[in-house]
């Protein structure tokens, strides 16, 4: 499974923004990169415009394309990448190897026009959350077998998720706690719920179920 991903539709979402500074970008470049290499995910990127990143080669776990490295065409956006690259793999019968990444209505109904499985950013953005609370849970029991005095993580919900964001961004040196903070306050009455998946298709629970 190829999970393609609307890179800014998916950042934007998440902070509650128009522009995407690069100090946020390699954040979120740092988190899905330790996301993919602990899950083994194969997860595709796509930006708009031109890289402007030195170290975008320090993501090797991740495949990231900027639209315009792609194709030199001035109007050649992401969106764009994203159709040309569906409409192959449904050329070829294979939409379901793809799960698209995205919040944007116009690549949603292209993807279900042929046939392509995708989820809503702030939906993929509560397994990467997920995810990371999993991840501070262990290595909190295992400072916790050396007698620290790190919190316990035993009942975590989103009314003390701004605690567990403070944490992570200890442990990783490069998380904003404001990212997170701002997605559980924009999303908290849009029945996102981490660890807990709506009614979905077969196909589709079993594409989530490796996320």
């Amino acid at each position: 499974m190829i999970i393609v991903i609307d890179a800014y539709n998916l950042i934007k979402q998440v902070i509650s923004a128009n522009f995407v500074e690069d100090k946020l970008r390699q954040q979120f470049l740092v988190r899905l990169n330790n996301y993919a290499k602990s899950k083994k995910l194969d997860i595709k990127l796509i930006f708009d415009g031109v890289n402007n990143l030195d170290n975008i080669n320090n993501f090797k776990n991740l495949d990231i394309t900027y639209a315009n490295n792609y194709n030199s065409l001035n109007n050649y956006s992401a969106d764009d990448y994203i159709k040309d690259l569906i409409y192959k793999y449904y050329k070829n019968a294979y939409s379901d190897k793809i799960l698209l990444v995205t919040s944007d209505r116009e690549l949603l109904d292209y993807a279900k026009e042929h046939k392509t499985d995708a989820i809503k950013s702030p939906k993929f953005y509560s397994y990467l959350l997920s995810f990371e609370k999993e991840k501070l849970k262990y290595k909190n029991s295992l400072e916790n077998n050396k007698n620290s005095n790190l919190v316990k993580f035993d009942n975590i919900n989103n009314k003390n998720s701004l605690e567990l964001d403070s944490l992570i961004l200890e442990f990783s040196g490069d998380l904003d706690l404001n990212i997170n903070k701002k997605f559980i306050e924009n999303n908290k009455n849009n029945n996102i719920k981490i660890n807990k998946q709506s009614k979905l298709d077969r196909k589709l629970a079993k594409k989530l179920n490796k996320l």
